[in-house]
């Protein structure tokens, strides 16, 4: 008797029991928050939600523990996003004002003035001009300035500023001046009294015999004072450029102690993951220099810190001198931790207000569709969470085009209620559904053999009984 072994085989694997299908989407059990954004999708738009301190601290260093989620029918489906520095606007292009004040007036015997200035604020100038409503002249100006208000160098010699109305249209009235930090300056114009003359030529006609015009010529003297409207002081003109937005973040200190072991202030910083790149001190003290270090935990050290900037800090107020840099710059990054430490030798010991933060603020930019329901999930303690491989070609050359952006914003960060805040139990050796179908493929397998070895031996006894 021959039978067939393929339909056999296939009517024992028939015999398999039926398992749920295994669940599809996206699993936000992994994760502790969950904030939805406001506002539907409308039209094929890049759209983009701004970073906060809530994002900053539950997305973890990389922004791996961040997921972007559409939500159809119960099901969450991940979507790629792009995360990015803001970019502001450029700044106007040009030269920027420098405020001022005048310090006084002083007309000398030898008929020049002079004029004291002193510029407010920390900008360079690079350009003085002198406004005048007066024509058809010619000056020669000089620019001294002092680091006391007492001593003072030239830093424009016979500088000429001029008006050649009556003979074309000539003018100029700013000097370009060398870099120099000086805060106050002396403006001297030479001869700032003048004399100009008018001529006067008259015409009369002579009736005689030899009939003919006479032309007489007159000249008066008049003295004229050169007026001064403002005194005008620029900044060298700058391109316009596209920058990073830079945010400045108050972070909060979690400690502030003294070492008197050694000689230390140590402050303890609450870094939230913000991106940072500069802190800046505040303190009532004044007249003091101290090293400053600033710190972040070290990963492959347990409770240890690991120095990443050191600088100088320092404060000097001593009558009218003002001198002040508490700020210190190092290399971008994010830690939930940092730890300042300020040398201060056999100096007593500086107390700290507060501290402020400088750093990028990010965008997330992604695509979606319309009416789309759309959902952040962050925090992932648990460590479970591999990065996905999405597709962001299209974000990327959007952006790269300089697509406009259409903003959406932020629901509050609210607990996720699928949340496993424990890891979960090994399955049991009955309960992991690979090992299942490995034990059922080879019973099946084993039925099959059986089968075949059976069905084989009722034909050799078929064969037997035929032959005899």
């Amino acid at each position: 008797m021959k039978i067939p072994l393929l339909p056999l085989a296939l009517f024992a694997l028939g015999l398999l029991p039926a398992t749920a299908e295994d669940p599809v989407g996206f699993d936000t059990t992994p994760y502790q928050y969950q904030r939805g954004i406001v506002g539907a999708p409308v039209g094929d738009k890049l759209l983009r939600v701004t970073f906060d301190r809530d994002l900053y601290r539950h997305s973890g260093s990389d922004h791996s523990a961040l997921r972007l989620v559409k939500e159809v029918g119960g099901v969450y489906t991940e979507l790629p996003r792009v995360i990015a520095p803001v970019h502001r606007p450029p700044a106007p292009a040009g030269e920027t004002r420098i405020p001022h004040r005048i310090e006084s007036f002083e007309e000398n015997d030898d008929g020049s003035i002079e004029i004291s200035i002193t510029l407010t604020g920390t900008t360079t100038p690079a350009r003085l001009e002198i406004v005048t409503p007066l024509r058809d002249f010619e000056k020669n100006v000089t620019v001294l300035t002092s680091p006391d208000g007492i001593t003072w160098t030239a830093l424009v010699s016979n500088g000429l500023v001029f008006d050649y109305e009556r003979f074309l249209d000539f003018r100029r009235t700013s000097l370009e001046l060398p870099p120099t930090k000086a805060r106050r300056f002396k403006v001297r114009l030479a001869d700032a009294t003048d004399q100009q003359l008018a001529l006067v030529r008259t015409l009369s006609r002579t009736v005689s015999g030899a009939a003919g015009v006479t032309v007489s010529e007159s000249g008066t003297v008049a003295t004229r004072q050169f007026r001064i409207n403002e005194i005008r002081f620029f900044t060298a003109a700058v391109e316009a450029v596209e920058k990073e937005y830079e945010e400045t973040y108050e972070l909060e200190i979690l400690k502030q102690t003294v070492d008197a072991e050694n000689k230390t202030t140590v402050l303890l910083l609450d870094g939230g993951g913000l991106p940072l790149r500069e802190f800046t001190l505040g303190t009532e003290d004044r007249n003091f220099r101290r090293e400053l270090l600033i710190q972040v935990p070290d990963k492959t050290t347990p409770d240890s810190w690991h120095t990443v900037q050191r600088g100088f800090l320092h404060s000097y107020h001593v009558g009218d001198f003002r001198d002040e840099r508490l700020a210190l710059r190092f290399e971008e990054g994010r830690s939930e931790r940092y730890r300042l430490v300020i040398e201060n030798g056999d100096n007593p010991p500086l107390r700290f207000t507060g501290v402020s933060g400088e750093g990028d603020l990010d965008e997330l930019l992604f695509l979606a569709a319309p009416g789309e329901r759309l959902s952040l999930f962050v925090g992932a303690p648990l460590n479970e969470v591999n990065p996905a491989r999405l597709d962001t070609a299209a974000i990327l050359a959007a952006q790269k085009s300089g697509v406009e952006r259409t903003r959406l914003e932020l629901s509050p960060l609210t607990e996720n209620p699928t949340f496993r805040n424990e890891k979960p139990a090994e399955p049991r050796l009955f309960e992991s559904k690979t090992l299942l179908w490995s034990i059922i493929a080879l019973v099946v397998a084993m039925m099959i053999w059986i089968l075949y070895l059976t069905l084989k031996r009722i034909d050799q006894i078929e064969g037997e009984s035929e032959e005899e």
